[in-house]
């Protein structure tokens, strides 16, 4: 019998991951979920990583960069390629369920979603589970809570792209996921199911006291909230954290100084959001709207 289940690519990211990557693999190989591609894009990693993907050359597709590219250039590029009717990133330093694949799929095609993303097992430098919020519009605005190990529509991931403004910079999936949001796609949490994700001592998202990350952070924050404000002025009615981003940039201020205001700043922002979350007007609006969304993954 023909297998109706739709087609998933599955894409690794992988860089400089060689002991994790065998396992990143296996565990993309080893789903319950059958209708699947499996792509590892490697960019230019200097480490023994090609010793471990080339193992593996019959049972997934190999990109190798000659020259480092970014992740946003190599998900570019992964978008461009992919056959199938969803894409799943990977990244090589993480794993998945053997049911992941299988419970979120089921999930998005059972309630016509775009975007379906799961909470998060972290492991390495700590250890807990974290139970991610059901999708609110308002929360993803001041923060990203979507990994990009989400399932997501193709037609709809190709449609927005990754930003190349945020190659080698961060932040990078928040962008994507905001991107998306902000047309009205469907996007929901699936509790039935986790992704392991891998904690690092280090990150791309980790400032601490170095005032050339902190300026690129708000460098960051600015062009992603000013793109969107630009585009959705009506979704972006405050903007305490983006007017102190802008500010950040061109203020110069002591590290301690700089990094204590951003996060007092940070505080407002998400106290704003609550307040706006817990208003009466937002929550009418809410049940008021609530139908039609509903009714429009029915006619989807």
């Amino acid at each position: 019998m023909k297998d109706k289940s739709p087609l998933v690519s599955v894409v690794i990211t992988n860089y400089n991951y060689a002991k994790y990557l065998r396992e990143a693999i296996n565990s993309a190989l080893n789903q319950t979920y059958q209708n699947k591609e499996v792509i590892l894009i490697d960019d230019a990693s200097s480490d023994n990583s090609r010793e471990i993907y080339d193992k593996f050359s019959r049972k997934i597709k190999i990109i190798k960069h000659l020259e480092n590219r970014g992740i946003v250039f190599s998900r570019n590029e992964a978008l461009n390629i992919v056959k199938g009717k969803y894409i799943c990133f990977l990244d090589a330093d993480n794993y998945w369920e053997s049911d992941y694949l299988a419970k979120i799929c089921d999930f998005a095609e059972k309630n016509n979603m775009d975007v379906v993303y799961t909470d998060m097992q972290l492991f390495g430098n700590r250890n807990s589970l974290v139970k991610l919020p059901e999708f609110n519009l308002e929360i993803l605005k001041s923060a990203n809570f979507i990994d990009m190990g989400a399932l997501i529509k193709t037609s709809i991931a190709k449609k927005q792209g990754f930003d190349p403004f945020l190659n080698k910079m961060s932040h990078e999936d928040w962008d994507f996921f905001l991107g998306i949001a902000l047309t009205g796609a469907c996007l929901a949490r699936c509790s039935d199911t986790k992704l392991n994700y891998r904690v690092h001592s280090y990150s791309r998202n980790i400032y601490g006291g170095d005032k050339e990350k902190l300026i690129e952070f708000a460098k960051m924050f600015a062009h992603i909230t000013n793109k969107y404000a630009k585009k959705y002025p009506k979704e972006f009615l405050y903007s305490t954290s983006r007017d102190f981003a802008n500010w950040i940039i061109s203020y110069d201020y002591t590290v301690t100084q700089t990094a204590q205001t951003f996060e007092r700043t940070i505080q407002l922002a998400q106290a704003e959001t609550q307040r706006i979350l817990n208003s009466k007007s937002y929550k009418i609006g809410h049940k008021i709207t609530a139908p039609y969304r509903v009714l429009r993954r029915v006619l989807k």
